[in-house]
């Protein structure tokens, strides 16, 4: 579909769209380029690419009106966009990949020139976060001078969801990382880690240091705030790799006794 292009490098127009339509938007974008076109427009300029034989104008109008902004609609994955009447896999997949790209793009400009910081990895993660209703789990990819290289962004419960690991080792050889860190948004559960889930960690810190990988840190965001596993004295390097901080006796001592451990009702 998508490699159907004319000699103009554009697909054929739709005979049935309303007569020059197509042009007039093309011709704004050559013109005045993407940042003049009001967002639906920009839409539609897309959907050319995708659906060369529709008036794709009031499925640009109906895609802006269900999402309310172009930065929601690109953050949509493939499987909830084709769930979209009107929307099919190369709709979606086009959409999805310029979100990224887009993303992308804005955080290489903003990327730190030396080495990341908790408090760059946090803005990093944050240009990247995409559902503002769910936890998800930034891994901000670093080289061996701390320098940014990539942030890839998942929903991932660091328990239940066992596809997280593999993917963590994707991201991070992918883009050839010395040292990760990983930044977990939480905003509307609970302020601390539990023990489970500091045992999910103590595995990805393990299973980092068999391919070589260093964990640099991990931020929690909470509601309330944030919390950095290094700042708090938890995280530590050792001749081993990277070691997790734990008081004698009580496995999870030092983290209670830090708040970072939920306990009881709120475990």
């Amino acid at each position: 579909m998508l490699d159907d292009l004319n000699e103009t490098g554009m697909l054929p127009d739709d005979p049935r769209a309303h007569a020059g339509h197509r042009q007039r938007v093309r011709e704004k974008v050559f013109q005045g380029g993407m940042a003049s076109m009001p967002d639906h427009e920009l839409i539609e300029f897309l959907l050319f690419y995708a659906i060369p034989k529709r008036d794709v104008n009031p499925l640009a109008h109906a895609l802006l009106n269900e999402y309310g902004s172009i930065d929601r609609l690109f953050a949509a994955g493939e499987d909830e966009l084709t769930q979209f009447p009107g929307v099919g896999p190369g709709v979606a997949k086009l959409f999805a990949a310029y979100g990224a790209a887009m993303r992308q793009y804005l955080v290489s400009q903003a990327a730190p020139a030396g080495p990341v910081s908790p408090a760059s990895a946090v803005e990093t993660a944050s240009a990247h976060f995409v559902h503002p209703t769910r936890q998800e789990m930034a891994a901000v990819c670093m080289d061996g001078s701390g320098a940014l290289l990539n942030c890839a962004v998942r929903d991932w419960d660091i328990i239940q969801d066992t596809g997280g690991a593999r993917w963590l080792v994707e991201q991070a050889l992918n883009s050839g990382a010395h040292q990760l860190t990983l930044v977990w948004r939480r905003y509307a559960q609970k302020r601390g880690l539990t023990a489970a889930e500091l045992e999910s960690l103590s595995d990805l810190v393990a299973m980092l240091g068999n391919i070589e990988v260093r964990l640099a840190d991990f931020i929690l965001l909470h509601r309330d705030g944030q919390i950095s596993l290094r700042e708090n004295g938890q995280l530590v390097d050792q001749s081993g790799g990277m070691s997790l901080a734990m008081a004698g006796g009580d496995p999870h001592g030092d983290f209670i006794a830090e708040g970072l451990v939920d306990g009881g009702e709120n475990a």
